[in-house]
Protein backbone atom coordinates (compact mmCIF):
# COMPACT_ATOMS: atom_id res chain seq x y z
CA UNK A 1 0.00 0.00 0.00
CA UNK A 2 1.46 3.30 -1.08
CA UNK A 3 1.35 6.09 1.48
CA UNK A 4 0.08 9.42 0.20
CA UNK A 5 1.47 12.57 1.70
CA UNK A 6 4.21 15.09 1.42
CA UNK A 7 7.54 13.88 0.00
CA UNK A 8 10.67 14.21 2.13
CA UNK A 9 12.02 17.08 0.03
CA UNK A 10 8.70 18.89 0.60
CA UNK A 11 9.14 18.52 4.34
CA UNK A 12 12.68 19.88 4.10
CA UNK A 13 11.32 22.90 2.22
CA UNK A 14 8.61 23.30 4.85
CA UNK A 15 11.24 23.24 7.59
CA UNK A 16 13.24 25.86 5.71
CA UNK A 17 10.14 28.08 5.44
CA UNK A 18 9.43 28.02 9.18
CA UNK A 19 11.85 30.82 10.16
CA UNK A 20 10.39 33.02 7.41
CA UNK A 21 6.87 32.36 8.68
CA UNK A 22 8.03 33.27 12.19
CA UNK A 23 9.73 36.47 11.07
CA UNK A 24 6.70 37.48 9.02
CA UNK A 25 4.27 36.79 11.86
CA UNK A 26 6.51 38.65 14.32
CA UNK A 27 6.83 41.64 11.98
CA UNK A 28 3.15 41.86 11.08
CA UNK A 29 2.20 41.23 14.69
CA UNK A 30 4.46 44.04 15.88
CA UNK A 31 2.96 46.44 13.33
CA UNK A 32 -0.57 45.49 14.31
CA UNK A 33 0.17 45.70 18.01
CA UNK A 34 1.85 49.08 17.52
CA UNK A 35 -1.32 50.37 15.84
CA UNK A 36 -3.60 48.75 18.43
CA UNK A 37 -1.70 49.00 21.73
CA UNK A 38 1.24 51.36 21.26
CA UNK A 39 5.02 51.23 21.09
CA UNK A 40 5.70 49.62 24.48
CA UNK A 41 3.41 46.68 23.68
CA UNK A 42 4.90 46.33 20.20
CA UNK A 43 8.45 46.36 21.57
CA UNK A 44 7.50 43.80 24.21
CA UNK A 45 5.96 41.52 21.54
CA UNK A 46 9.00 41.97 19.30
CA UNK A 47 11.38 41.16 22.16
CA UNK A 48 9.44 37.96 22.90
CA UNK A 49 9.40 37.10 19.20
CA UNK A 50 13.15 37.59 18.80
CA UNK A 51 13.87 35.47 21.87
CA UNK A 52 11.55 32.71 20.68
CA UNK A 53 12.93 32.66 17.12
CA UNK A 54 16.46 32.53 18.51
CA UNK A 55 15.39 29.71 20.82
CA UNK A 56 13.84 27.86 17.85
CA UNK A 57 17.07 28.16 15.87
CA UNK A 58 19.07 26.82 18.82
CA UNK A 59 16.58 23.98 19.27
CA UNK A 60 16.74 23.08 15.57
CA UNK A 61 20.54 22.96 15.71
CA UNK A 62 20.46 20.81 18.85
CA UNK A 63 18.02 18.36 17.28
CA UNK A 64 20.11 18.15 14.10
CA UNK A 65 23.24 17.58 16.16
CA UNK A 66 21.50 14.87 18.19
CA UNK A 67 20.34 13.11 15.02
CA UNK A 68 23.89 12.98 13.69
CA UNK A 69 25.61 12.41 17.05
CA UNK A 70 26.88 9.00 15.97
CA UNK A 71 28.75 10.56 13.03
CA UNK A 72 30.42 13.37 14.98
CA UNK A 73 30.40 14.49 18.61
CA UNK A 74 27.93 17.16 19.69
CA UNK A 75 29.64 20.51 20.19
CA UNK A 76 29.53 22.01 23.68
CA UNK A 77 28.10 25.23 22.28
CA UNK A 78 25.02 23.40 21.02
CA UNK A 79 24.30 21.91 24.44
CA UNK A 80 24.94 25.30 26.07
CA UNK A 81 22.52 27.04 23.69
CA UNK A 82 19.92 24.33 24.20
CA UNK A 83 19.91 25.08 27.93
CA UNK A 84 20.43 28.83 27.48
CA UNK A 85 17.22 29.16 25.46
CA UNK A 86 15.15 28.41 28.56
CA UNK A 87 17.25 30.63 30.81
CA UNK A 88 17.00 33.50 28.31
CA UNK A 89 13.22 33.21 27.88
CA UNK A 90 12.51 32.81 31.60
CA UNK A 91 14.96 35.55 32.57
CA UNK A 92 13.51 38.01 30.07
CA UNK A 93 9.93 37.36 31.18
CA UNK A 94 10.95 37.65 34.83
CA UNK A 95 12.84 40.91 34.20
CA UNK A 96 9.88 42.41 32.32
CA UNK A 97 7.47 41.23 35.01
CA UNK A 98 9.54 42.57 37.91
CA UNK A 99 10.43 45.94 36.37
CA UNK A 100 7.03 46.71 34.79
CA UNK A 101 8.88 48.50 31.99
CA UNK A 102 6.98 46.57 29.32
CA UNK A 103 3.66 44.72 29.27
CA UNK A 104 4.48 41.10 30.09
CA UNK A 105 1.41 39.70 28.31
CA UNK A 106 2.62 40.99 24.95
CA UNK A 107 6.04 39.48 25.57
CA UNK A 108 4.48 36.11 26.29
CA UNK A 109 2.46 36.48 23.09
CA UNK A 110 5.76 37.10 21.27
CA UNK A 111 7.17 33.92 22.75
CA UNK A 112 4.37 32.06 20.95
CA UNK A 113 5.52 33.22 17.50
CA UNK A 114 7.11 29.83 16.62
CA UNK A 115 3.82 28.08 17.40
CA UNK A 116 1.99 30.51 15.11
CA UNK A 117 4.60 29.91 12.40
CA UNK A 118 4.20 26.15 12.72
CA UNK A 119 0.41 26.49 12.47
CA UNK A 120 0.71 28.68 9.37
CA UNK A 121 3.04 26.18 7.72
CA UNK A 122 0.73 23.31 8.69
CA UNK A 123 -2.21 25.09 7.07
CA UNK A 124 -0.15 25.65 3.92
CA UNK A 125 0.74 21.95 3.78
CA UNK A 126 -2.92 20.98 4.30
CA UNK A 127 -3.98 23.25 1.45
CA UNK A 128 -1.31 21.70 -0.78
CA UNK A 129 -2.45 18.19 0.16
CA UNK A 130 -6.11 19.07 -0.43
CA UNK A 131 -5.22 20.23 -3.94
CA UNK A 132 -3.56 16.91 -4.87
CA UNK A 133 -5.62 14.46 -6.92
CA UNK A 134 -6.94 11.63 -4.77
CA UNK A 135 -6.35 7.94 -5.45
CA UNK A 136 -9.77 6.78 -6.62
CA UNK A 137 -8.97 3.07 -6.37
CA UNK A 138 -9.39 3.08 -2.60
CA UNK A 139 -12.83 2.04 -1.40
CA UNK A 140 -13.33 2.75 2.34
CA UNK A 141 -16.31 0.39 2.48
CA UNK A 142 -14.28 -2.64 1.42
CA UNK A 143 -11.05 -1.61 3.10
CA UNK A 144 -9.10 -3.00 0.17
CA UNK A 145 -7.73 -1.76 -3.13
Amino acid sequence: MKSEGIPADGLARAEARLPRWMAGIAGLGAIGIFAFAGSRAAFSFTLGGVISILGYRWLARAVAAALYASEKPVAKGIVRNFILRYVLAFGAVLAVYETHLLPVAWMIAGLLVPAAGAMAESLLLLVKLAGKPQDSSFNPASGAR
